[in-house]
């Protein structure tokens, strides 16, 4: 949870310290995450990471790391906040081992685990860095679960891509795609992404 003053508090399990508190004790109540570089907008949490959007568009991740996901070039876990190198970012969103961020020109770029293709950079090399994220432009929303992400467009179109044995692509295949493809016929407000299937709100308020 980010507070009203920017801090960042977290809860629950704790291995690879993944609740920022420079510990790996599990927490049932709210601890404060230690060591972030200025007041928090946004927050995110993976599979077992987790990543926020400071005030100065800066990203800090904190947890497991073995895939690259915290973003700062080491794949190593971290108990406190590290900075996600050559992001400037307005939203993240974290999935099952990799990072997603909307960078402040409105394109994405992604980091982490790529087995799959989450990164969007039309390959399967994982990158401890950020990477451009292709096809994409004008984006609002991103959302990820999983190994699957979707990002909503200014237009209101809907672009997935990764994980997509189950149809969370949306575009008419089982299959993963390592680069976003456009879901065909909807206009979308919103979106959320789940473990295996996706969901948006259409413009006329139908979903």
């Amino acid at each position: 949870a980010v507070h009203a003053d920017g801090t960042i508090a977290c809860w629950g399990v704790n291995d690879y310290g993944r609740l920022g508190n420079g510990t790996s004790t599990r927490a049932s109540v709210p601890v404060a995450v230690q060591g972030l570089a200025g007041p928090a907008v946004q927050v995110s949490g993976g599979r077992q990471h987790t990543c926020a959007v400071l005030a100065s568009h800066a990203v800090q991740c904190w947890g497991f790391g073995y895939d690259g996901e915290l973003g700062d070039g080491n794949q190593t876990s971290s108990d406190t906040p590290v900075t996600a190198m050559g992001v400037s970012a307005l939203q993240v969103a974290c999935g099952y081992g990799h990072t997603c961020a909307i960078l402040t020109d409105h394109t994405v770029a992604c980091w982490g685990y790529n087995g799959s293709g989450e990164l969007g950079d039309g390959t399967y090399n994982e990158r401890p860095l950020s990477a451009p994220v292709m096809n994409l432009a004008n984006v609002t929303e991103l959302r990820a679960h999983g190994g699957t992400n979707c990002a909503l467009e200014m237009d209101h179109s809907v672009w997935c891509w990764g994980y997509g044995p189950d149809g969370e692509i949306g575009a008419g295949q089982n299959g993963n795609s390592p680069v976003p493809v456009q879901v065909p016929g909807i206009a979308a407000e919103d979106l959320t992404a789940g473990l295996g299937h996706i969901c948006a709100i259409l413009m006329d308020g139908s979903v």
